[in-house]
């Protein structure tokens, strides 16, 4: 095996070390639902959040605030900041210099603690923001989907390895398989790079019911975080919280 991984430390957690992490996302079109849906999170067994602020129009002033009380409600646990587009599977029609201008914001007032920044961007300007946003203390999971397919078994390596290269604190692909075989070439793909080339925490996601597999066996394919939904999942293929907690804790 390579170097051991260099875990991430956010809140009261360690990412990429000890046991696989559950992060629950909370989602809500207004204040109240949000604010509502966090309660509920906070009571299940998460070890911490990603607030969907796509989901919320509204202009940083607001989302800050609702981030001030968010983190009054989850405490220490920490925070993931998404302002997810649509190309990779949001809500936000955001541009690429509005993306990166609700970015800075949030990260002049270290909104939260982990931001979600999407790999697509422009090489300058992906860049320019993973520098602008860890210049604030802030870590970074790099993120990208692919809602069509998994790609063939060197594209795939292949975009790991530029993702890597990158100086995000954690690496996250979450890819669409069309067959059974997909899922086995991407848990074997992701095991290897994990193995033998990763220097940092790896989230690796086979979406849609028939990924499931790697939901619930995250470390099949090196993977150190699964998401899941304190009531009904809002895409195939997520688990309950409370259910995948006790798969984790029996698949220890």
């Amino acid at each position: 095996m390579n170097k051991p991984i260099k875990s991430v430390s956010a809140g009261n957690i360690v990412i990429g070390e000890g046991d696989v992490k559950i992060c629950v996302p909370i989602l809500g079109t207004t204040a109240e639902e949000i604010l509502n849906n966090a309660r509920k999170a906070a009571e299940s067994p998460a070890d911490f959040f990603e607030w969907r602020a796509d989901y919320f129009l509204s202009n940083t002033d607001d989302q800050i605030n609702i981030l001030i009380k968010l983190h009054e409600i989850c405490g220490e646990r920490p925070i993931i900041f998404t302002y997810r587009r649509i190309a990779e599977g949001g809500m936000s029609v955001d541009g690429d210099e509005q993306y990166l201008k609700v970015l800075c914001k949030m990260a002049d007032e270290r909104a939260a603690e982990i931001f979600d920044i999407e790999a697509t961007l422009s090489e300058q300007y992906l860049n320019d923001i993973l520098s602008y946003v860890k210049n604030n203390g802030i870590k970074v999971v790099l993120s990208h989907h692919d809602f069509k397919r998994i790609p063939p078994d060197a594209e795939l390596l292949s975009l790991y390895r530029t993702m890597h290269a990158t100086d995000a604190d954690i690496i996250k692909l979450a890819v669409m398989p069309e067959t059974p075989e997909d899922v086995q070439r991407f848990i074997e793909v992701s095991s290897y790079f994990y193995s033998n080339e990763a220097k940092k925490p790896l989230i690796a996601i086979a979406m849609g019911e028939m990924g499931s597999v790697t939901r619930v066996n995250p470390a099949s394919c090196g993977s150190c975080v699964s998401f899941a939904v304190v009531d009904e999942a809002f895409v195939a293929g997520q688990q309950n919280v409370y259910e995948l907690a006790k798969i984790l804790k029996v698949n220890k």
